[in-house]
């Protein structure tokens, strides 16, 4: 009923409008009639709209790790397009949503209040991952969905993400692993896989996986600020080796991160984060130091993304020892010195053997609040 008031900043200012005219005036005799008839007929209306639940689990493209925090809604209407380009967006519920909700470390969701006898688009959405399902929802609980993430742009949105591939890390590997399809890997060019939503550049140094002899060099990604804001990620796995980055690609990278980019980089694409152009004042940089034995590290829950990462391992079945927040590494590199990263770069973990952080986020602009 308040909805139908269409109240003004959640006060019911139509309701004290009439009843000062109720009070105050004689002649408002009529309006206080047609307004107990139309509570009457939103009562009627609410007691006739009966609902039910829809429930289930959201799943990685391949269907077999779950993923939690994904915004699980279902709406009525058309689902807008996402937009392209580099910017700092997350999945926000729709303004024509019905119901939402978010998964749970477990990957499972409820969506309870949904009106019955209707045909729903079910959304799922992490940041510009998404996808759509029809759901006919009828007076009986619809349980047990199993919804998996596209695993190609047939099915649903996937970011446009570049890999710098290098010879040491294939992070590209890991994401074949999570399911994406392999026609969904191609290149600028797009002569092979057209339509791909990750595209491979040969790292600098040392590359790796390339698609074709034409591949472009990551030089072309860098050194073009057009192309680099075309993604909504860019990925610098190590190459085994380093050099010096030109002073042009550094300030492009930064700019990209501050419009809202998203950087993954291992070892040696420090050469990225620790210069005086960019990210030096995130963490305490103390390059080259000698590889640390591999062994268990510990997961930090001291912040709400940490501990579900934590409860999200151990139900996986991949805890050191069964151990909540523990996790074997191996093949270790170190580039901090014993202060580690700096507030407020956030550490996600560290080695047991030395308090070493091993892996850390920050937020761009550095300093800006999240």
């Amino acid at each position: 009923m308040l909805k139908a008031l269409k109240l003004r900043d959640g006060r019911p200012e139509d309701l004290r409008h009439v009843w000062a005219c109720m009070k105050n005036a004689a002649s408002c005799v009529a309006l206080f009639l047609i307004f107990m008839g139309l509570v009457a007929g939103w009562a009627v209306q609410a007691r006739g709209q009966a609902t039910t639940s829809v429930s289930g689990t959201v799943y990685a493209p391949n269907g077999v790790d779950p993923l939690q925090n994904v915004l699980v809604y279902i709406t009525l209407s058309t689902v807008d397009a996402l937009p392209s380009g580099v910017q700092c967006t997350q999945a926000t519920v729709a303004a024509n949503a019905v119901v939402s909700t978010y998964t749970s470390v477990t990957g499972a969701f409820t969506l309870a209040g949904v009106p019955e006898n209707a045909t729903y688009t079910l959304v799922i959405q992490a940041g510009k991952w998404r996808r759509q399902f029809t759901e006919e929802v009828a007076s009986a609980p619809l349980t047990g969905l199993a919804l998996n993430m596209p695993s190609n742009h047939s099915q649903g949105d996937i970011p446009l993400i570049a890999i710098a591939t290098g010879n040491v890390d294939a992070v590209e590997c890991v994401l074949r692993d999570t399911g994406i399809a392999d026609t969904e890997f191609t290149d600028d060019n797009g002569t092979t896989n057209a339509g791909g939503r990750i595209h491979l550049y040969k790292g600098e140094l040392a590359p790796g996986a390339q698609i074709s002899s034409s591949t472009p060099s990551a030089t072309t990604l860098l050194t073009t600020p057009a192309l680099l804001n075309s993604y909504d990620m860019v990925m610098f796995p190590c190459q085994g080796t380093h050099g010096t980055e030109a002073t042009g690609s550094l300030t492009n990278l930064l700019d990209y991160t501050s419009a809202g980019g998203r950087v993954f980089a291992t070892h040696y694409n420090y050469t990225y984060l620790d210069t005086a152009t960019t990210f030096s004042s995130v963490a305490d940089w103390q390059l080259a130091q000698a590889n640390p034995p591999d062994g268990p590290a510990t997961i930090n829950t001291a912040f709400t993304d940490g501990a579900t990462l934590a409860q999200w391992l151990q139900n996986e079945g991949v805890s050191y020892n069964n151990t909540l927040g523990q996790i074997q590494i191996s093949t270790l590199r170190h580039d901090l010195g014993s202060s580690g990263v700096i507030a407020p770069t956030q550490s996600w973990l560290t080695l047991n053997s030395n308090n070493a952080v091993m892996q850390f986020t920050f937020n761009t602009p550095v300093g800006a609040p999240a």
